[in-house]
């Protein structure tokens, strides 16, 4: 019976600790426009100094997009978010 009074806060513990952890730096990424705190800056972010899209240089990857992207994408760990409006 006691055992259990310990391993319940244990796992309680270790299990919030390794969510914790495993969260992203927030600050390494795009939230919205102009990026964390509307800075419009990230350090070290090893971004290219040009692209050309017909010589499909420095482009990773290209996806079709219907309607108007009006807004700015989200780049939260490895995944990007864009909106975009579709006129019925």
């Amino acid at each position: 019976m006691k055992r259990s009074h310990i391993l319940v806060p244990t796992l309680f513990i270790l299990l919030t600790t390794t969510c914790l952890l495993s969260q992203v730096n927030p600050q390494r990424q795009w939230p919205g426009y102009r990026g964390h705190m509307a800075s419009g800056v990230l350090d070290n972010a090893n971004l290219p100094e040009s692209f050309n899209i017909e010589k499909n240089l420095n482009i990773r990857w290209k996806t079709p997009v219907p309607g108007l992207g009006i807004s700015s994408p989200v780049i939260w760990g490895d995944r990007l978010f864009i909106t975009t409006a579709v006129s019925e």
